[in-house]
């Protein structure tokens, strides 16, 4: 369920703040259609409602997404 971290050990919740906070990071690092993207995808829109609210088109955004998350997992893979 959505709130099964609630059982979490300590430690585990250690480890979850602190990716949340790398990710934090990395998506600071990205430029604004870039973030606008991560935020609308993490709200539940779909591509076509992304390219709509940032006035570009959903094939722009189908090419943009799929590498824009593959970088930001492997920049949480790094470390």
């Amino acid at each position: 369920t959505e709130y099964d971290h609630c059982a979490d050990t300590p430690a585990e919740t250690v480890e979850r703040l602190d990716t949340v906070a790398r990710l934090r990071e990395i998506v600071a690092t990205l430029s604004a259609r870039e973030r606008g993207i991560v935020e609308l995808t993490a709200e539940g829109l779909t591509l076509r409602e992304i390219g709509a609210a940032l006035g570009c088109s959903y094939e722009t955004v189908r090419l943009v997404q799929g590498p824009l998350f593959a970088r930001i997992r492997a920049e949480l893979n790094k470390n």
